[in-house]
């Protein structure tokens, strides 16, 4: 926070940094109470300050951050004022013009702690703990694919898409988003809901589209507010297949009991006739490479001891699981 380093972290996080060492009785601190006093006690050569924390005889702690551009505070006020307060203001300006930093320190000491006589019951800390993760891709075509991912631990969670870079605008707490909501500089909403998964389309062919998932909590401890988890959110990229894209199919051949046939003879014929052949191997799986997307294939499966009904399907995309089960 100060000219020789800075952190990156939202008001929010500040202040639950503050709630951690206030000596407050309201969350339970991760320092003692002795470390605390040793902490917050003035030096002998200068009664204003203590150890990282500028002080006074009221009980009061604060520390100021400048860089280039922001400015910000993070405080602990004492029972002087009607409550035990523990507060951060960012600003994403700095200015060397006459009264700025009184101005900016007033915004939490005057207009909003002194003003402020009652506080909401619900938990505006409380975020997800667990991201999402590994996310993947499926489906894909030349303008449609789908993500995947494994849910973390919130009520839900949004995925923001941008073609060509990495998503660079964020969720903000309190607010919900929909499906196809423009965030600006080419963000997208195109995902909110509880689910493990999201079908995109509407893409432009053979281009790059990177993802970021944010989890939220949202609920009576929240104040039923969406709050997000803004740290290490899951992200991923995939690109759009060309128009002419050639794919691969795979997928596997099965008895019915649900074991594996090999040795079957699987057939991909196209519209125009051309038949392509390959065998299951001993577990039943089966490929076909360099099959051209967009075409429909008429798929055929013979073994001396199962019968296999046809499927006719067009291929817009990688397929790993076309499967075949004996009747």
């Amino acid at each position: 926070m100060d000219a020789h380093g800075g952190w990156i972290a939202t008001a929010r996080d500040l202040v639950r940094l503050l709630t951690a060492v206030d000596a407050f009785p309201s969350r339970p601190d991760v320092l003692s109470p002795a470390t605390i006093q040793i902490m917050t006690t003035p030096s002998a050569t200068n009664a204003g300050y203590a150890k990282g924390w500028s002080v006074n005889p009221a009980g009061t702690w604060w520390h100021g951050g400048s860089l280039d551009g922001s400015y910000s505070w993070m405080v602990r006020t004492s029972s002087q004022f009607s409550s035990q307060v523990a507060w951060a203001v960012i600003m994403n300006k700095r200015t060397e013009a006459a009264g700025f930093q009184n101005a900016a320190s007033n915004l939490g000491f005057g207009n909003c702690v002194n003003s402020t006589t009652t506080f909401p019951t619900h938990d505006l800390f409380d975020v997800p703990t667990q991201n999402a993760s590994a996310m993947n891709f499926s489906n894909i075509t030349s303008n449609s694919m789908t993500v995947n991912w494994t849910n973390g631990n919130g009520d839900g969670r949004v995925l923001i898409m941008r073609s060509g870079g990495a998503p660079n605008k964020f969720p903000l707490d309190g607010t919900d988003y929909n499906p196809q909501q423009d965030l600006g500089e080419g963000n997208i909403i195109v995902y909110s809901g509880t689910g493990g998964g999201a079908s995109v389309s509407d893409l432009t062919t053979n281009t790059n589209y990177q993802f970021r998932l944010f989890e939220y909590k949202k609920n009576a401890n929240t104040g039923n507010n969406a709050l997000y988890q803004l740290a290490g959110a899951a992200n991923g990229s995939q690109n759009t297949l060309s128009a002419n894209a050639s794919v691969t199919v795979r997928g596997r051949v099965l008895s019915g009991n649900g074991r594996g046939v090999a040795g079957a003879r699987v057939s991909l014929t196209n519209a125009n006739g051309e038949t392509r052949m390959t065998l299951t191997n001993p577990f039943g799986y089966y490929r076909f490479m360099q099959t051209a997307a967009g075409g429909t294939y008429t798929f055929n499966i013979s073994h001396k001891r199962h019968t296999f009904a046809p499927q006719v399907l067009t291929v817009t995309g990688e397929i790993n699981d076309l499967n075949f089960t004996a009747q």
